[in-house]
């Protein structure tokens, strides 16, 4: 239970400093192309994901995890001071690169302690607290830049920001080390089975990044209100999620939260209020988010927890990185329509493959 508190409030503080600053983050790097956004997510994931099966084969050799998720937390803050002097893509690209970097490091050995502190008829209901307590600051973080945005300009907004992105990283200090078995050598290792890969595959590539649902919004006054109506239902949906996985299991959640991102697709494509759109994307994400993390610390047997989180992580920021990619330019060729319909194609393709699971 303590390592739920503390790992919550972590992750509470760290996305209230990151969800301030993301949707300035949009609207600046968008300003220089739509493609430079796309490809900014893209090497942003594909980066973070790669090191999650790293720092999580670490995490098995070794059986220490504050040290990792120490130095995951550090190494992020310090990046996000780079958005407060960058003037051109490349420093933007550059510094979310940094913050990568730190969440990859981070990541699989923080979900394997976590997993590992609680009982496994409990996972759906601890990785959901654990989610809901991320995400409320990423409900806070939009508020908190409603309040600054006509006070203070972006950057100075930035640099305000950063502030409980600190108390993050002085708040792991608290978290305590869970004994396991120790592999038998450091070794870079895949462990999730086929079926569940292929789905994870669909699921992860049709899962295009909040940001260009933000994007259709234009003005950057409009920006927080949709971010932070989409992170309130992601949030909540995150509780509902995990506590219903205990109760009905896997594939009926991943069905129904397929169900909202396929028609968040269509919302956008039929011009149906961006709000709308918004609320139908966070109720998927809130499930997609939670329950298959829930369902691999279920499975996976505790020895190999960190290789298990870092081979989900891994598959799951390949499949973003090409999602994006082809988003971003799709995006920029045909608008809504190309970037949406290839969301909603890759939703139907990870639906049926759940299916046959």
């Amino acid at each position: 239970m303590r390592n739920l508190i503390v790992l919550s409030l972590v992750s509470f503080f760290q996305d209230l400093s990151s969800e301030t600053i993301f949707p300035i983050l949009t609207y600046m790097v968008g300003s220089f192309g739509v493609q430079y956004f796309g490809i900014m997510e893209a090497i942003a994931e594909l980066t973070s994901n790669l090191l999650k099966l790293v720092s999580g084969n670490i995490y098995d050799r070794f059986s220490k995890a504050k040290p990792l998720i120490f130095v995951g937390y550090f190494l992020s803050t310090m990046a996000k001071g780079v958005y407060i002097f960058a003037n051109l893509p490349i420093l933007f690209i550059l510094g979310r690169f940094g913050d990568r970097i730190g969440k990859g490091i981070r990541t699989s050995p923080r979900d394997a302690l976590l997993s590992l502190s609680v009982p496994k008829d409990k996972q759906g209901i601890a990785f959901g607290i654990h989610r809901f307590s991320d995400t409320l600051g990423a409900v806070f973080g939009p508020l908190l830049l409603l309040f600054l945005i006509s006070r203070f300009s972006e950057r100075y907004i930035i640099a305000i920001a950063l502030i409980p992105a600190v108390i993050a990283v002085l708040l792991i200090t608290l978290a305590k080390e869970v004994g396991k078995a120790k592999t038998p050598k450091f070794t870079i290792r895949f462990v999730l089975p086929l079926k569940l890969s292929l789905f994870l595959v669909f699921l992860s590539m049709g899962n295009i990044s909040i940001g260009f649902f933000l994007l259709k919004g234009g003005d950057i006054h409009i920006l927080p209100i949709n971010y932070f109506v989409f992170n309130v239902i992601y949030a909540v949906m995150s509780l509902v999620a995990g506590y219903f996985y205990d109760k009905v299991g896997f594939k009926v959640l991943m069905l129904l939260g397929l169900a909202f991102l396929i028609l968040s697709d269509i919302a956008v494509i039929k011009g149906l209020p961006l709000l709308l759109s918004v609320s139908l994307f966070g109720v998927f994400y809130g499930i997609y988010d939670t329950i298959p993390k829930a369902y691999v610390g279920k499975v996976m047997g505790e020895n190999l927890k960190g290789s298990a989180f870092g081979s989900y992580y891994i598959l799951s920021g390949i499949s973003l990185f090409v999602g994006n990619i082809l988003a971003g330019f799709l995006f920029g060729l045909y608008g809504n329509v190309g970037a949406f319909v290839l969301s909603a194609m890759f939703g139907i393709f990870a639906t049926i493959t759940l299916i046959f699971l």
